[in-house]
């Protein structure tokens, strides 16, 4: 997670999930938190646990994908839904939808996966907060969580609580002081799976 207020740079946080399948059936999730990798070992019942009723990928990648790369509309709605539905049960006030900050979370996950580039900058190095420059968006807070990852099967659960097991990522989550937000989720589909970049930004605009 990354947040920013207008001339203030705040430091930056990384979470990464990728999970696999090993021979002994075991998941392994690898995680970065402050750019220190983490291992950890999740048995297939921990797993299972985890992601609730979710057993198999229960989205769409959107038509207009090329070939079977592209938005998943039903995986940013699902995130969306699960984000509101945590800040609720915490007498928080749920986020509005903001079609302009999906525009800038779903641009951020295209550009990163294309690029193989997984940071809080853009490829070409300029700080992510860029996009908003680009987009006009005005803002008083603005703040960036990201993802990435790799696995058999994928639903929205997986995402969401992929940035709800991170301090950091949790925290932007559940800021009291943001009221909008927007998600953006690219998928590649291969013969191993799905790999995904996920985006999801938060502001109080101006």
């Amino acid at each position: 997670m990354k947040r920013r207020k207008p001339g203030k740079a705040l430091a930056v946080l990384l979470a990464v999930c990728v999970a696999a399948v090993s021979l002994t059936g075991c998941s392994y999730v690898q995680r970065w938190i402050n750019d220190v990798v983490v291992n950890a070992a999740l048995t297939s019942s921990e797993r299972s646990s985890a992601s609730a009723e979710n057993t198999g990928s229960d989205f769409s990648i959107d038509p207009a994908g090329e070939g079977e790369t592209g938005f998943s509309t039903s995986l940013e709605d699902g995130v969306l839904e699960l984000v509101n539905a945590e800040r609720k049960s915490l007498s928080l006030a749920e986020l509005a939808k903001d079609d302009e900050l999906k525009a800038t979370a779903r641009e951020r996950s295209k550009e990163l996966m294309e690029n193989n580039h997984f940071e809080h900058t853009r490829p070409d190095g300029r700080d992510w907060s860029t996009i908003m420059d680009e987009h006009k968006y005005r803002y008083t807070v603005i703040s960036e969580n990201l993802q990435k990852g790799r696995a058999s099967n994928l639903t929205a659960q997986d995402i969401f609580d992929s940035w709800k097991e991170s301090k950091s990522h949790y925290a932007a989550m559940i800021a009291s002081d943001v009221t909008r937000t927007g998600i953006g989720i690219y998928v590649r589909k291969s013969d191993k799976g799905y790999e995904w970049y996920a985006t999801e930004h938060f502001s109080a605009p101006r």
